[in-house]
Formats: structure tokens, sequence, C-alpha cells
């Protein structure tokens, strides 16, 4: 909860310079959907480790989902400053899992890994050249990055059950630099970027102890989102 409230703040004290200068004009808002690979190492190793041990009982798991590439959703807010330069809030949300499953006539054993981020910073929008109602845009976003981590595994034999669930949690930094091409139509604009994102994150802790954090191979694991951007947004200008 704290960590919502925060992130919330960055908009709040953020909307201030943002709004200030000339009230609305040249604000403008945007909508973005994309997709996202994630690196996500240590969650990889988490299922290496998982299906070795369960390997060394008999039991062959089978990864149905290994943490693929997925959609994220994304809305800015944004602001000229000079006529090539602008900046403002962006928030996301993204998300990805994994799913390990095995069955025989005896029962089944089901493991679900979902992961899930809150991220909320600033970006910096550069206009490299305008060819009619088209712009060349480089742009660098900042975000502070909030994870989430949902495990659950669940085993049925016979006609019994029996589920096992735990919430981690962390936090981090991501840097994203990229391009993007712009097509202006009057009030409303249409937007294609891509982008790279390096994430710094710290170690998946605990919801129930802070202390206590996920160990993978004898290391604290973390939820690592780096990896290439994709996006198309639309936007509307004050």
């Amino acid at each position: 909860m704290m960590k919502m409230k925060f992130y919330h703040l960055i908009f709040v004290f953020g909307l201030v310079p943002i709004l200030y200068a000339n009230n609305f004009s040249q604000l403008s808002i945007r909508a973005s959907i994309g997709q996202g690979s994630y690196k996500m190492t240590d969650l990889h190793d988490l299922l290496d480790e998982i299906i070795g041990d369960y390997a060394a009982e008999g039991i062959a798991l089978e990864a149905t989902s290994d943490f693929p590439a997925y959609y994220t959703t994304q809305i800015q807010l944004l602001k000229y400053i000079t006529p090539k330069y602008q900046i403002g809030l962006v928030w996301q949300h993204r998300s990805t899992g994994a799913r390990l499953h095995y069955s025989d006539y005896s029962g089944s054993i089901l493991i679900d890994i979902f992961v899930n981020s809150e991220a909320a910073g600033f970006k910096n929008i550069w206009t490299v050249s305008n060819r009619g109602k088209l712009k060349f845009e480089s742009y660098l976003q900042l975000s502070g990055i909030f994870s989430n981590l949902h495990f659950s595994n669940e085993i049925t034999v016979f006609d019994e059950g029996l589920k096992d669930e735990f919430t981690l949690k962390s936090i981090g930094i991501g840097i994203e630099p990229g391009i993007s091409t712009t097509a202006v139509l009057s009030r409303l604009s249409i937007s294609l970027n891509l982008g790279f994102q390096q994430c710094f994150s710290r170690p998946l802790h605990f919801t129930s102890n802070k202390e206590a954090t996920l160990r993978v191979h004898n290391r604290e694991a973390t939820a690592d989102w780096s990896g290439p951007r994709t996006g198309v947004s639309v936007g509307f200008s004050f």
C-alpha cells in the first residue's frame, strides 16, 4: 500500500511544474500499448531449480509457460518546454509469468508464478527532425519500478488437494532510451516507438517478512524487467 502511495505522489508533485508553465498550452496526453521482452534470469533459474528438485524424486514437470514477452500499457502526460523538447510523467503496467505442470493417474502438480509491476517516472523527448507532419524523436525514460510476484503450488492426489501460496515484492529503477516516429494530425497524434529498458532491482522479499528474501542457487533473486520495448500510442494535445 505504501508503495502505491509513493508512485502516486510522483504524479502529484510532478504535475505541478508541468502544468504551471503557460497553464495547459502545449500539454498532451498519450495512451500506449506495446510489447516487452523481459530478462528474468533469476526467475528462469528458479524454474530450473524446481524442475530439478522434482526430477530427483522421479517427477518430470513440464514448463508450459516460461516468462514470455507480453503486452504493456502506458499513460503519458507531456508538455513542450521548447519547440523541440518535451518532458512529462509516465505510468506503466506490465506482467508475465510461468507455469509448471505434471499429471498422471494418481493426481497432478500445478505451479504458477505470476509477476507484474507498476512503474512511474519521467520521460524526456527530443525532436531530432521534422518532415511535414512526421516528427523523428529520441527519448529517455526514467522510472521507479514496484514489482509483485505471486507463487502458487497446487498438488492434487486422487481427490485430496493441497495448495501453498505466497507473495513477494521488490523495488527498482529503470532507464529506457529509445527512438520514436510521430505523425501529427491536428490535435491528434500517432507514435511508434522502439527502445530498450535496463533495470536495477533490489531482491524480492516476502511480504510477511521483509528481511527474508527469495534465494536461487544460493543468491538473492530479483525480478529483472530488462529488455527491448516496442509500442504504439495515440495522443491528444490541448
